[in-house]
């Protein structure tokens, strides 16, 4: 709205997440939920001592897919991991699911240095999701010194992350945004 302020349309509760993602973006072709912050017992903590757990994140994904739509996830808090294979879409639904960490590990979540640093710097250069999961995993992995972080993905809807060979692929078509926004149509000056 041009005031540089940030908006916030409501709280960070728990029936305010199911309701932006089962009513807000109902209208939406697509979905991208990103949720970054901190865990409780492996689910991801929202304000005032509430969690999202997997089974709730999956049914409110499941209902805003009821009709063809794709959904892209990225999970950044300590544990996230543990939420793939609860993220399995409904049949012939596509979803891309990335998360920052193993299930039970923690990671690096600090202004310098997160998995977001890495995929998100992809992103806004213009790459795929599939090159910003890959970089974004090798970085991290890298950075984080003794936690030997490691990401996850899974694109090819079945649960397990990181199947070599397997996930990743369907996810290199695929970009959040338009990629004339993100940068991919670079200008060529001849």
């Amino acid at each position: 709205d041009g005031d540089n302020a940030n908006d916030i349309n409501a709280s960070n509760s728990f029936a305010e997440v199911q309701d932006a993602i089962t009513s807000w973006a109902d209208n939406g072709d697509r979905l991208t939920v990103y949720l970054i912050g901190d865990n409780d017992n492996d689910d991801f903590r929202l304000s005032g001592g509430k969690v999202v757990d997997p089974t709730s994140l999956d049914t409110w994904l499941d209902y805003f897919q009821r009709s063809n739509r794709t959904v892209n996830v990225v999970l950044e808090f300590a544990g996230s991991g543990g939420f793939i294979p609860f993220l399995q879409p409904p049949p012939d639904e596509e979803r891309y699911t990335f998360a920052s960490s193993a299930a039970g590990r923690q990671q690096t979540l600090t202004e310098e240095l997160s998995y977001s640093t890495f995929f998100l710097g992809e992103i806004f250069n213009g790459e795929s999701l599939g090159i910003a999961s890959r970089r974004a995993r090798k970085g991290i992995r890298r950075a984080s010194g003794n936690i030997r972080q490691k990401g996850f993905v899974d694109d090819n809807n079945n649960g397990i992350p990181n199947e070599k060979n397997v996930d990743e692929v369907a996810s290199m078509s695929r970009f959040i945004g338009s990629p004339f926004f993100t940068g991919e149509d670079i200008p060529n000056i001849a």
